[in-house]
């Protein structure tokens, strides 16, 4: 390979600004399209195999709800109270 055609050859598999940004477009336009929202992923879930998914996601609303910070002061009222 004679040694003038590697800088064409790099040249040619390296796009210019125009085609960067269409291609930039053309991958946020399908991220944008694959995003949902958590709670449709979670009825998506339930939907396939509704029994088993549903404990999962049972479990997980329970963690979220355990941890967040908002369920951790009604929590301690309640245990400083001696209800739980």
């Amino acid at each position: 390979m004679p040694e003038d055609t590697l800088p064409i050859i790099a040249e040619a598999l390296t796009p210019g600004t125009h085609q960067r940004q269409r291609m930039a477009r053309a991958v946020w336009a399908g991220v944008e399209a694959e995003q949902a929202s958590l709670l449709s992923e979670w009825l998506t879930l339930i939907r396939a195999r509704p029994l088993l998914h549903s404990a999962y996601v049972l479990a997980a609303v329970v963690l979220l709800l355990w941890m967040s910070p908002l369920a951790a002061m009604p929590l301690r009222l309640i245990r400083a109270q001696g209800l739980l």
